[in-house]
């Protein structure tokens, strides 16, 4: 998988999951603003991508190395989006 099928991929599953459990994620206490962005921390849609995702559980271990700032790492994978919008 390329990196635009895998950004693509990763957005996609990230708003499915998002959309199928919002009513519970909405009432956590994980959401922050990056860049005028509102959305769940990037440590949760992390979290949750590595488990939906095997080509990033594969990616993450070298990812982390090169950059262990969720945030950033979030951003490069195009997540940093408002899930809502």
């Amino acid at each position: 998988m390329n990196s635009k099928e895998l950004r693509r991929s990763l957005q996609a599953k990230w708003l499915t999951y998002y959309g199928n459990n919002r009513e519970w994620i909405d009432k956590l206490g994980i959401w922050v603003t990056v860049e005028g962005q509102r959305r769940p921390s990037a440590s949760f849609i992390l979290g949750v991508l590595a488990t939906l995702e095997p080509d990033l559980n594969r990616l993450l271990p070298l990812v982390v190395e090169l950059s262990n700032n969720p945030d950033r790492i979030v951003t490069a994978l195009g997540l940093s989006i408002n899930p809502v919008t």
